[in-house]
């Protein structure tokens, strides 16, 4: 993992997309919204990647270089309007 997987992004599953849009168009919200579901760190992410597809011989491999960043997209006023 680049930047010993330090870096936080800002991830949805499939499954909570396809729930956001189920209500928004239920909903018939209008407008430009930031979705997402959760912020986490790459390390984070790649270990319950490991957990669920992974085996006895997967293992997380650190790199210092790269982009340590801990973006956090705010997708709180798209929550709101959806009381999630």
């Amino acid at each position: 993992l680049w930047g010993n997987g330090e870096r936080v992004i800002s991830h949805i599953s499939i499954e909570k997309l396809f729930e956001y849009l189920d209500k928004i168009i239920l909903s018939e919200i209008a407008g430009t919204y930031n979705v997402e579901d959760e912020s986490i760190s790459l390390e984070e992410l790649a270990n319950r990647i490991i957990s669920k597809v992974g085996n006895s011989q997967s293992r997380l491999i650190f790199k210092e270089n790269g982009n340590k960043e801990k973006f956090k997209l705010d997708g709180g006023l798209l929550k709101s309007k959806l009381n999630d």
